[in-house]
């Protein structure tokens, strides 16, 4: 699993983008040429809740997210909870 964090200041869009560019740069150019035979998943960890419009986006692009907020509340996108139970998390 490939996983970019970002930090939500009133810039999801911004961090959105940013995370999706860097989550392909390093599949392309780090993960896969090192497991070339693998299905890479990638998720956008997040300290906020994202809007559902950027959820759509990333999940059309086949990134899951999720967020963890201060008060540890635990949520995400169906792709995103589905990649964490993959991992075997409980959640």
């Amino acid at each position: 699993m490939l996983v970019e964090a970002k930090t939500i200041r009133n810039d999801a869009r911004r961090q959105v983008r940013v995370a999706l560019g860097q989550i392909f740069y390093y599949e392309y150019f780090d993960v896969a040429p090192l497991h070339p035979d693998k299905e890479i998943l990638r998720l956008v960890l997040t300290d906020e809740q994202i809007s559902t419009d950027l959820q759509k986006f990333l999940t059309k692009h086949q990134i899951g997210v999720v967020w963890i907020l201060k008060d540890e509340t635990l949520g995400g996108s169906e792709l995103g909870l589905t990649h964490l139970r993959n991992l075997g998390a409980s959640l």
